[in-house]
């Protein structure tokens, strides 16, 4: 978190930072408040650690009360009031030519308070549950769609509601849906879903039949967001969001789609199944932007993943792809480009293979293709030499 501050008087100010030594929990994050002056961060006169809940946004605005001696930490949904220490008081009092004020202490709250985001889920799983039994019932319809307006007009940071994946139970999330289809003609239902998908309220077995409710509805955008929040991404809505990269008249939107969908894993068998369902013309654009894309890619896991996209592709729709005229250019490019990167492969090999023979022979003399020898002629006793 960057440093904010805020001005205590002409000399002085007062910085909240996030201290190297942070200690952080499931809970809470520290955070200290800091007491130095204008032109110099250092020495801090005091500090005061707090501890900031983990479950809020991070305080964007800190302010100084000088009447009550208060400092204020706000974020978008939560206000802290902080008491500067007594050494700090009698710092300003230095400053102002005046005695330092005592500080009335807290007392202890008779419960726990509950933090925004934990009531705002609470009330909207309440509300869900209402829905998905009693689907017909125009009250709880109109508490749904209120729920809804409201989440829409704030954003992300803002949101009160927090992930809801494991309240839930399967036979209620299916209920839920059952409930969610017969509402898909409302002009709430794309709030409705927007709020639904933020909250991950379907677990990793119905977002499936999440994504085929959003992709019947024409609510791509919502797909894409599902395609970032979620953690596992199922192969349904992994054909879905490949279809719409597809239909995106928009090539540079269109790859960075593309470049987030390759970072994600699929399993083939269940991808060709689902491939099975797209348009012949989109996946014929789908092959011709992926053989694009492992023209100029240079990491190797990218280049695995389209390689591996592309044999799901071919494999589930060979036949379709064949009789259809259209896309007989973007298949045979596609071949082409493959059958070069088998081609150059086969030549590292070779190239390998000559490098390790290299090797072993590295340091040996060549054999000379001639041989130097010394003849010596000695005196045999007895027989004479000519001249």
């Amino acid at each position: 978190m960057p440093a904010i501050e805020c001005d205590v008087d002409e000399d002085l100010r007062v910085l909240l930072v996030t201290p190297s030594t942070s200690e952080e929990t499931k809970t809470y994050q520290s955070l200290e408040i800091h007491l130095c002056r204008k032109e110099f961060p250092e020495p801090v006169f005091t500090k005061k650690t707090i501890q900031w809940p983990l479950s809020e946004p991070l305080p964007k605005e800190i302010t100084y009360d000088p009447e009550r001696n208060l400092v204020s930490i706000k974020s978008a949904t939560t206000l802290a009031e902080i008491p500067l220490s007594l050494r700090a008081a009698k710092l300003l009092a230095v400053t102002k030519d005046e005695l330092p004020q005592r500080f009335q202490r807290f007392q202890k709250f008779s419960k726990q308070i509950e933090s925004r985001k934990a009531y705002e889920s609470r009330e909207l799983l309440s509300i869900l549950v209402d829905f998905a039994n009693n689907p017909e019932t125009n009250h709880v319809w109109s508490k749904l769609k209120k729920k809804a307006k409201a989440f829409d007009g704030e954003d992300d940071e803002e949101s009160g509601i927090g992930r809801m994946s494991c309240e839930l139970s399967q036979n209620e999330q299916t209920k839920l849906l059952d409930a969610l289809e017969t509402k898909s003609d409302s002009s709430a239902f794309a709030a409705i879903c927007k709020m639904l998908s933020k909250a991950q309220v379907f677990g990793y077995s119905l977002s499936t039949r999440f994504s085929a409710l959003l992709s019947r509805t024409g609510q791509d955008e919502l797909l894409v967001e599902c395609l970032r929040e979620s953690i596992l991404l199922g192969e349904p809505l992994y054909a879905r969001i490949l279809e719409i990269i597809a239909k995106e008249a928009d090539k540079k939107k269109a790859a960075q789609l593309l470049d987030e969908v390759l970072q994600r894993s699929f399993s083939g068998r269940l991808l060709e199944e689902e491939a099975i369902t797209l348009e012949t013309d989109h996946i014929a654009e789908i092959i011709e932007r992926l053989v694009d894309k492992l023209c100029t890619e240079k990491k190797r896991h990218i280049q695995n993943q389209i390689i591996q996209l592309l044999t799901c592709l071919l494999d589930s729709n060979a036949s379709r792809l064949i009789w259809n005229d259209g896309s007989h250019e973007r298949v045979l490019r596609c071949a082409g480009v493959l059958g070069d990167m088998a081609a150059l492969t086969d030549t590292f090999v070779d190239l390998e293979e000559l490098r390790e023979r290299r090797k072993l022979t590295f340091g040996q003399k060549r054999p000379l293709p001639y041989s130097i020898r010394k003849i010596s002629l000695h005196q045999i006793a007895g027989v004479q030499s000519s001249q």
